[in-house]
Formats: structure tokens, sequence, C-alpha cells
């Protein structure tokens, strides 16, 4: 209300609990840590998430399912292009909000609500709460769902979904199969021209509330389509203005005959960086 201070409730934690911890345990920071940073895909709040729903997974028959228990423990709550955990975190996840919501929502109004702000930390107060309404599917009438039963019918439903999804070994789950970025022009969906305009699809590593933010909205078809990310990475070094940094996602010109239309794209998918030219003899050079 107008006049009165509100606590900030919508936005994730994550990536500013990840900013302090990195900043909290160095203080000799230069350009190439700093460069680091701005790439760190690790999200602390999926780790403890984690560490939060595995003791409610008993003890497996199923070698699969055991697997994709090793792998979560493991975990450090990294979105590496090449792990299988990430991909099973958030299949996991969704199907958690899925069975636990969607009975009382209903499919329009879930899905709606998997793309707003409030799902990104709800889940961690949720599971703190087993008599939270939340979990009873009142799809059956003679009986009452429990947390646990929940959170284990998901973690089951996820690992069988993965296992028809990919068709291989549970090692070869990687991240960057499921999770891609397309820099789609404001014209996309215009036919022919669109696809000429567009720059990509890549598969990526990185994630959703993580520093390098991935965006993207979990889904049952287990498939990732970044919906944003970062739009420019800069870093100025104001001891020495010319060995300042930056790329963007794709290049300097929106002229697609130039060659400048999409000539940063590699470095940027990357992790890499060019030299920022700031004096005007230079750029006259150049």
């Amino acid at each position: 209300m107008h006049g009165e201070y509100h606590w900030g409730y919508y936005i994730s934690e994550d990536r500013a609990k990840r900013i302090v911890t990195l900043l909290d345990n160095k203080n000799d920071w230069d350009r190439e840590s700093v460069q680091e940073m701005m790439l760190d895909q690790t999200s602390p709040v999926a780790k403890d998430m984690i560490q939060n729903l595995l003791p409610f997974i008993s003890p497996k028959t199923n070698l699969v399912e055991n697997q994709a228990k090793e792998i979560l423990q493991n975990w450090k709550g990294d979105f590496h292009s090449q792990s299988s955990a990430p991909t099973i975190y958030t299949k996991w996840m969704y199907n958690l909000y899925s069975l636990a919501m969607q009975d009382e929502l209903g499919t329009d109004k879930f899905d709606r609500f998997m793309q707003t702000h409030i799902r990104l930390h709800m889940m961690s107060v949720l599971i703190k709460n087993s008599n939270s309404p939340w979990w009873d599917d009142i799809t059956t009438k003679d009986k009452t769902e429990t947390e646990a039963e929940i959170i284990e019918k998901a973690f089951q439903k996820t690992v069988s979904e993965l296992e028809i999804q990919f068709k291989t070994e549970i090692t070869d789950w990687h991240w960057e199969k499921v999770h891609s970025l397309s820099l789609n022009h404001i014209f996309d969906s215009q036919p022919i021209i669109g696809k000429i305009l567009n720059v990509g699809t890549f598969f990526i590593g990185s994630g959703e509330e993580v520093i390098n933010n991935m965006a993207y909205t979990p889904n049952k078809e287990g498939v990732y389509a970044v919906s944003f990310g970062p739009s420019a990475r800069r870093i100025i070094d104001f001891s020495d203005i010319e060995n300042s940094q930056s790329i963007l996602p794709t290049g300097q010109s929106g002229v697609i005959s130039s060659p400048h239309y999409s000539d940063q794209t590699s470095l940027y998918i990357n992790g890499e960086w060019r030299k920022m030219i700031m004096k005007k003899e230079n750029i006259l050079r150049k």
C-alpha cells in the first residue's frame, strides 16, 4: 500500500545469495575473477532444495532411480552443460509442482503460474510445511496424500519420463541436450525472413536464476528454450580503461549483410570477451 515499505517477495534469492557468497570469500578481485563470477552457473538454492527433498526418497530396487538419487546427492547446484543433475532436478521440480498444484489450479492456471516469479521461491516454503493442503490430491476423494508421497511420486515420475525421453544411460542425460538458446529476431514469426534473421539454436549450460541467468519455464516436455538472458556482459577497469571488455549476444550491427551482425555470438556462447576500443585513434584504425 502507498506509504508502506514492503520486503521483496517475488524474486528468487538464488543470484543474490551466490553473489554474496563469492564476494565474502574473496577480497582481491581482478578482471579475470570478475569474468569468472559473471559466468557463474551455480545455484545455492537448488543445492539446498535437493538436500531437503532427498530424505523423502526411500531406498530403491530400481537401479536408475538409485543412480539419479546418487547424482543429486553429489550435486553442488551447478548447471554445467555436461551434467545430468540439472536435467533431473529441473524435471523433478516441474513434476513436484504439477502433482502438488495442478489438481487445484487446473491446467490453464497452472501453466500460467509456472511462468510467474512466485514459482521461483514457493517450493522452498512449501516443503517446510507438511500440513499444507497443496499436498493432497483432491481428485482422490477417499484418500489424503502426504508431502512424502507426493515428493516420492514426483521423483519416480521424473526418472521414468527421462528414461523414455533420452533412451540412454543416465550419465548421458546432459543438460545441454535439453537446454537451448535461440537468438530470435523481432520478425521471427514471419515466414522465411524470420528464419533468415534469427541467430542460433545453441545447446548450452547455465540455468535459471544463476548469475549467468539463462532463464526458461520448466515444462512437461522436458525441453527448455531460453526465454531471456544477459543482453550484454561488460567489465570496466577504471584503473586501465583501455583494457575494459564486453560481449554482445549477436553483434554490433542490426544489418544482416554486415559482418558484425552476429560476429560476437560464438564468443558470447563460449564465455569469451572482446576488448572495448575507447580511444578515437584506435577506433579509426580499426
